[in-house]
Order: C-alpha cells, then structure tokens, then sequence
C-alpha cells in the first residue's frame, strides 16, 4: 500500500466481473478478501464493520492487523488445494480454505478514496514466509492432503 486513504480490500474471487469501479469493495461477492479496515479518525473504525480482517462474500469472518500506508499485504495462495494465507509486512494474520469448485481465480483490489494508491505484484512463492505455508498445510491435517 502506497497510500490508504480510508478502505481497502484485496483478495480473491471467481467472479472475474468483480473488479473495476462498479461494484464495492462491500458488495464483493464471490470474494475472499483482506479488508484493511477504516482510518483511525472515521467514526467506524472501532465498530465492527470498520475492523480489519478476512472478508468472505461480504461477511467479517477473522480479525486482522489494521493496514496502513507503507504496508505490504502478502497473499499465497496453493490454487490446486484451495487454501490461501494472508500476511502483513510478513507476519501471518490468517490461513483459510476457498470453496471446492474448480474455477479460475482472479486477484481483486478495491481502492476506496481518491488518492489511495497501491502496487500489485506476483513473486514467486519462494518468497513467502514458511509460516504461511505451514498454515495452509495445516488446513488440511487429517484430510490427507499435506
């Protein structure tokens, strides 16, 4: 994150026709999402629905370190398992499954104020700390998949 002005959301969905200005980063649906959470001084930022965390189709689901401007918020996903982790500035915040269906998937970010500027970039999964993969493969203890 560049800059944050007040929200932002980032993810994954499988609605390729979730991306772009028309729909909100609240009505993001399929969506698996880290929402950054409202600024300090908004009037929301301390009621639930400006608390930072995972968003899955519009619903808070676990509570996440509030982003700000200079953050990197990490993402690595295992596509043919379906299990994602998301990180801030490297430190895991969470691990969780998508659904089970085969479809493609689509990095997401919804920007929220004028001015919010972010950087969107793919390493390679080397780069990710072990901590993230160890909580996907942790998703998956006593299902055989690890």
């Amino acid at each position: 994150m560049h800059h944050i002005g007040d929200e932002q959301w980032c993810g994954l969905t499988t609605d390729p026709s979730q991306g772009g200005m028309r729909i909100s980063g609240w009505n993001l649906r399929p969506a698996w999402t880290y929402y950054c959470g409202r600024r300090w001084a908004h009037t929301l930022a301390h009621k639930m629905q400006g608390v930072p965390g995972l968003h899955v189709d519009k619903k808070a689901v676990q509570s996440f370190a509030r982003v700000v401007s200079g953050d990197v918020i990490g993402m690595l996903v295992d596509a043919q398992r379906r299990g994602v982790a998301f990180l801030r500035n490297s430190d895991l915040q969470g691990a969780f499954l998508l659904d089970s269906t085969s479809k493609p998937l689509y990095v997401i970010t919804h920007l929220d104020a004028a001015g919010d500027t972010v950087e969107l970039r793919a390493n390679a999964p080397s780069y990710a700390p072990k901590a993230a993969f160890d909580a996907i493969d942790a998703l998956f203890v006593g299902r055989g998949d690890v």
